[in-house]
């Protein structure tokens, strides 16, 4: 069962292109958070941590952190937005469930969900006493442990409570320092009580801590300053600290009213902070570090009616409060290296706030006005304001201007609409046909200003985007659901396409921003298949395969024209093989294998569609196997069993004269081959 339109029904029965990945899968796919799901997805691709980077038919969010801008892929814990991207790469601990919706889902999930939309929904607690635990041993002195348990407290009252916590060593050494970096030190935690003081009246409020505190991933330098390094070594004299915390609470209240419709209202309230330091020359010497820190809170407030009217009418309206306030700041130093003496030890920084409102109203019926045949229509008002308080201390001498505290506003309203017409005529077979819009509301490059041009922040603005998704889709299971099919093909009309254009700033050659603006528009048309076979009650076989063809329509810069290039970060092919065996040797106890194949295409980080700036195909290969009990399994896994340690991207580093020593060319390289051995019990 799946929540995808915010009510209860089985996933073949949901008129939209939704993948969903249950708690056993995430189990025998040793996951540990949600961007590990994304290769078990068509058309999905999901790179972690706290510059995390989805994108979804071709529509991504922004992998660099800018307070301005928003994601156009929504993230949601048990109904509750993820108000900014270092949120968005849940553990997963304790969840049930995660669920993937691709297209736009504006009408019932809102803003920022144009391209799509992750639904993760956890574990409530249970009046029958359960649990579970994990330990997990493995490559680079990998250590993680996880549980959850939950129990009654009284026939009307139960709580659970479940946790984690991760320890493994970092695979890059740094020259300088001997230093491990790409690290993973986390932990965390959740609490739920659920009260059901009466047969129509169920609260479950929760809380929940997130902490991570690590060394991201530093470039290889294969030539030039710094280098050269060997492979998963760098040479850097300021570590990239990436820090992230999270915690919220949340009350979710579903009231059964006396005339048949269920009342549900979801409050809650949440904080988290984000910090980063960069060093922005990728070398050994002290010539320019970079750091930045945001601290978020967010308020939202969601209250639906859904039920029937007779026997062929299914309604759902509501109503949504968001209001979130960040708090951010970016700097950067130039050294006592840098070879440019009048920039030596000053400081730049650009600070201040960035605050979001919306209010939203929105509505949903289902009519099957024949019999197996029904027409859905939803609809969507948004009306959202942004505030800005901003300045930037800069460094004129290089173009990077002075500005004043400036205060700016915008506001946009809008209006999501969603027809879909399905027929279903059996339970095993249902098509469907939908027209559904997205929006995304505009906001400020406030990623540091390096252009003297710019001498106020309302010149920073861009403005909002949409896009019209045309989709048709068949559901079906065949043979006593033996033979589960879905598949759908889509084309997508995106307009004003909020674009980021990498630019390089403080006159170096890898240090970057990321401006945006509105000149593009483009068409994405592909199809999406999904196919589980079980021949025997011992194998199960899984196939995924995604196509994306996304090209600018229209996209010209001055001179320039990008029409016909790709957009960045679409792979135009991802797919997933696998294969899982499962053979019983006693009432209580099987052996098990399971194979995995996936792969993604090559992709592009610019316009331009340039050699410099791709990214190689990307394919794995993962196995385990175990032995598997009522109470306890004991599971081995490989993973990138070919250990491949393929170049995933060349990219420009360090500064040229008169700020530095030279450019250094930086190899990003993909993770070998990690082993691990995991023990789970259960009650």
């Amino acid at each position: 069962m799946v929540t995808a339109r915010k009510i209860t029904e089985r996933l073949q029965d949901v008129p939209i292109a939704i993948s969903a990945v249950s708690a056993d899968k995430i189990a025998e796919r040793d996951n540990v958070r949600v961007s590990e799901l994304a290769s078990a997805v068509p058309n999905v691709t999901f790179s972690g941590g706290p510059l995390a980077a989805i994108t979804v038919r071709g529509v991504s969010s922004q992998s660099r952190y800018n307070p301005g801008f928003d994601s156009g892929i929504g993230v949601y814990i048990d109904g509750v937005v993820q108000g900014k991207s270092y949120t968005f790469d849940s553990p997963l601990y304790d969840v049930e469930r995660v669920e993937f919706l691709r297209g736009p889902q504006g009408t019932l999930f809102g803003k920022n969900a144009i391209g799509g939309a992750i639904s993760i929904v956890t574990r409530n607690p249970s009046f029958t006493p359960t649990g579970q635990f994990e330990l997990s041993t493995g490559s680079f002195n990998r250590f993680e442990a996880q549980g959850f348990v939950s129990a009654p407290l009284s026939s009307a009252l139960a709580v659970s409570v479940g946790g984690f916590r991760v320890k493994r060593d970092g695979y890059v050494r740094n020259l300088l320092d001997n230093r491990r970096f790409a690290n993973d030190d986390s932990y965390g935690g959740r609490a739920k009580i659920l009260w059901k003081p009466s047969d129509f009246v169920k609260l479950v409020f929760s809380a929940d801590y997130l902490n991570e505190d690590n060394y991201g991933y530093v470039d290889e330098i294969s030539a030039g300053y710094g280098g050269p390094t060997g492979r998963y070594e760098s040479n850097v004299n300021t570590p990239t600290l990436a820090r992230r915390k999270s915690k919220g609470v949340s009350l979710t209240a579903d009231i059964e009213t006396g005339f048949g419709a269920t009342l549900t209202s979801i409050t809650a309230y949440r904080w988290a902070e984000n910090q980063r330091t960069n060093d922005s020359d990728v070398g050994p010497l002290s010539i320019v570090v970079s750091e930045s820190a945001s601290k978020q809170t967010q308020f939202s407030q969601e209250l639906r009616l859904s039920g029937k009217l007779g026997d062929r009418i299914n309604y759902l309206i509501g109503g949504y409060l968001f209001r979130q306030d960040t708090d951010n700041f970016a700097q950067s130093t130039f050294g006592p290296d840098s070879r440019f003496a009048p920039l030596r030890g000053q400081v730049g920084n650009t600070f201040g706030e960035a605050d979001t409102e919306a209010v939203a109203a929105f509505a949903s019926v289902d009519w099957e006005f024949v019999d197996k045949l029904t027409a859905t229509v939803g609809i969507r008002y948004t009306d959202e304001a942004k505030r800005l308080n901003y300045q930037q201390k800069g460094f004129p001498l290089i173009g990077a201007p002075n500005l004043p505290q400036e205060f700016d506003r915008i506001s946009a309203t809008d209006v999501s609409p969603t027809f879909t017409l399905r027929y279903q005529p059996s339970r095993a077979i249902m098509v469907y046909g939908t027209a559904s819009k997205g929006f995304k509301s505009g906001g400020w490059n406030v990623d540091n200003i390096t252009s003297p041009r710019i001498t106020t922040f309302k010149a920073l603005r861009f403005d909002d985007e949409s896009l019209w998704n045309y989709e048709l889709g068949i559901k079906a299971q065949f043979l006593d659901n033996r033979i589960t099919f879905n598949a759908d093909v889509f084309r997508q009309d995106y307009s004003d396409i909020q674009t980021p254009q990498l630019t390089q700033v403080l006159g170096g050659g890898g240090a970057v921003v990321a401006i945006v603006t509105n000149a593009a528009s483009a068409r994405l048309q592909g199809l999406e298949a999904e196919l589980t076979v079980r021949p025997t009650g011992i194998l199960t076989l899984n196939g995924v395969l995604g196509y994306t063809d996304a090209k600018y329509s229209k996209y010209t810069d001055g001179a320039l024209n990008f029409s016909g290039n790709r957009l960045p970060g679409a792979p135009k092919w991802t797919g997933n093989l696998s294969a899982t065996l499962r053979v019983p040797v006693s009432d209580d106890w099987s052996l098990g294998a399971r194979g995995e194949y996936l792969y993604r295409s090559s992709t592009f980080d610019d316009r331009e569609n340039s050699a410099a700036r791709t990214r190689p195909a990307y394919s794995s290969v993962n196995v385990s196997a175990g032995i598997y009990g009522k109470h306890f399994d004991l599971v081995g896994f490989v993973n990138n069993l070919a250990d491949n340690q393929d170049v995933i991207l060349v990219a420009n580093g360090g500064f040229p004269a008169p700020i530095g020593l030279g450019l250094n060319t930086l190899v990003t390289r993909q993770l070998g081959r990690t082993w691990g051995l995991r023990l789970a019990g259960r009650f």
